[in-house]
């Protein structure tokens, strides 16, 4: 799921990365349960990629198409020698519309759970938002860099507003098999690349399953 260029930054600044992610987890924790925004992942992305050497500074904070640079403004996501991912043209626009049905998904779940999730259906609930959420992430691949590593910290967020852990390991990719399928099933098939989210939301729920049991174990999260 990761572009050259990306595989190369990663190399580079795993540590870093890792870093910058952790304090990002950290505060989400305190963060109140008002609506997302665009802005805020935005910002979220420069803040992964802080103190990082990177091949193209204008990749970094902003979206695919933004005409800021040639090289974003015409940034195609390549999988497997597919050109997938929305049109660069229309990742501003897809990104808004993404927003407002998770901004509403939130504000469904804010009612049903007011705390914690801790009945059953609101777990389920929640890790079905996280997946949704993930899985429109890479279906619309927002940056030309970082989208997979993004789409995995959104859904941690969704999951540490309704008091459940951080179970979707950021840095590295988690389970590489099984994510990498599931998450090109979030892109779709040729030729009408309809997303399927069923796949991440099945393997969210066996990640969230092993994050509990290793928790109990003091094992380390290595889904």
């Amino acid at each position: 799921m990761r572009s050259k260029s990306e595989s190369k930054v990663d190399k580079r600044n795993f540590d870093v990365m890792s870093k910058n992610i952790q304090v990002l987890l950290e505060e989400f924790t305190a963060i109140p349960r008002n609506k997302i925004m665009q802005t805020q992942i935005l910002a979220w992305h420069n803040r992964i990629y802080f103190d990082c050497i990177v091949l193209n500074e204008n990749f970094i904070g902003s979206y695919r198409g933004e005409a800021i640079d040639e090289a974003l403004e015409n940034y195609h996501v390549n999988v497997n020698d597919q050109k997938l991912g929305v049109w660069p043209k229309n990742v501003r626009s897809d990104m808004r519309k993404f927003f407002t049905k998770l901004n509403c998904s939130l504000k469904v779940l804010d009612k049903s759970i007011p705390t914690h999730a801790f009945k059953a259906k609101q777990i389920s609930d929640v890790v079905a938002l996280a997946g949704f959420a993930h899985g429109e992430i890479i279906r619309i691949h927002p940056f030309a860099i970082g989208s997979p590593r993004i789409a995995r910290l959104l859904a941690n967020y969704i999951a540490l507003r309704y008091g459940l852990p951080a179970f979707i390991r950021i840095e590295p990719e988690p389970n590489k098999t099984l994510y990498t399928i599931a998450a090109e099933k979030s892109i779709g098939q040729p030729p009408k690349f309809r997303p399927d989210h069923e796949p991440v939301i099945s393997l969210f729920h066996s990640m969230l399953e092993h994050h509990l049991i290793a928790a109990t174990k003091n094992e380390p999260n290595i889904s």
